[in-house]
């Protein structure tokens, strides 16, 4: 945040709160330029919380103020994360599709299935699409294979499914 805002917060939030705080123009200083380091969203929520917690005083605690900004900031970040490339990614799910000999254990109504994810975006995107397909087949038979049954395997970002 600038300067100006940061000063229009000082005077708005905390000399509002706190009319009988005598601070020097350093101590002021000291305030304006730890608020610019955050976000002008946080630091209401990080004010009325950091009151919540009993806060009595002629003046704010700083370490506490910037205590309540930090989970502010985390809280905010948090609601506004969007999927990242590290994270891994579904890549295929292989399921069964004719549960008679299938000696896979499941739930009474459920379909047996296993999911198969990549690291990241980037491996997955790294293999291409024929790739995927020949490992997920070739899983699809090992599964099939192993507990009887019929199973498919559908891969998402690769439109159809491979059939046993």
């Amino acid at each position: 945040m600038t300067h100006i805002k940061a000063e229009g917060i000082f005077e708005g939030e905390f000399r509002s709160r706190w009319p009988d705080w005598n601070l020097t123009t350093m101590i002021e200083s000291d305030w304006i330029g730890m608020l610019m380091k955050y976000n002008k969203a946080d630091v209401r929520p990080a004010i009325t919380e950091y009151l919540q917690t009993g806060a009595i005083g002629k003046c704010p605690n700083m370490s506490r103020i910037i205590t309540c900004l930090r989970k502010q900031v985390a809280i905010r970040l948090k609601r506004e994360k969007k999927p990242d490339d590290n994270d891994p990614v579904l890549g295929y799910t292989i399921i069964c599709t004719d549960l008679t000999g299938c000696r896979f254990k499941h739930g009474e109504g459920a379909r047996p299935q296993y999911r198969f994810a990549f690291k990241n975006r980037r491996e997955m995107e790294s293999l291409g699409p024929d790739k995927i397909k020949n490992i997920a087949e070739y899983d699809r038979q090992k599964v099939e294979n192993l507990y009887g049954g019929k199973w498919i395997a559908i891969i998402p970002q690769i439109e159809g499914q491979i059939k046993g």
